[in-house]
């Protein structure tokens, strides 16, 4: 069950690529303002989610990641241990818009995530409808291609939750998906 909806926001303090912290000025603006769940990267930041009764995504830069690497595997495992108790821990930031031939690698990182820490689960967002076919690792016109690879996303990886971009607004005008 993952509660009420959540209302976070893009590239804001704490995202992955933002140089800003979640600071308490950026918390207290994002509650005020009706957010309920904000990026973090750290466990001081995850401090000031919980001060602030915001839920954390926890982004650990898991990009390239691979569980059969020993040293990987013990770094990982030994910040889960320092974060998965923490009453701001809404779930952990898997990564975003992998090609289909990370979905294997991708699954044995979610795995060894949920066997040490199975209250939290992990997020992967998924490419845009509009991604190619070579990015979506099907063939075929786009709409099946694409749901073909949603459906083998679902398969290897057994998400809790599924999200996807689209970004259907532009200055030039809406795209047409």
């Amino acid at each position: 069950d993952m509660g009420e909806p959540v209302t976070t926001y893009w590239a804001g303090p704490g995202f992955p690529g933002h140089p800003e912290k979640l600071t308490e000025r950026a918390a207290k603006q994002l509650k005020e303002g009706g957010f309920n769940t904000v990026w973090t990267r750290s466990p001081e930041e995850l401090d000031v989610a919980a001060k602030y009764g915001l839920r954390a995504i926890y982004d650990m830069g898991l990009v390239g990641f691979d569980t059969r690497d020993p040293k990987q595997a013990d770094d990982l495992a030994a910040r889960i241990a320092r974060v998965k108790d923490h009453p701001a821990l809404y779930f952990y930031h898997h990564t975003d818009e992998p090609p289909a031939g990370r979905f294997e690698a991708l699954a044995r990182t979610r795995d060894f995530i949920a066997r040490l820490d199975p209250k939290h689960p992990t997020w992967v967002n998924l490419l845009p409808l509009y991604a190619n076919n070579v990015q979506l690792g099907v063939d075929g016109e786009i709409i099946r291609a694409y749901w073909e690879h949603v459906r083998r996303f679902g398969e290897i990886y057994r998400p809790e939750f599924m999200t996807y971009d689209h970004y259907q607004f532009n200055v030039g005008g809406d795209t047409p998906n």
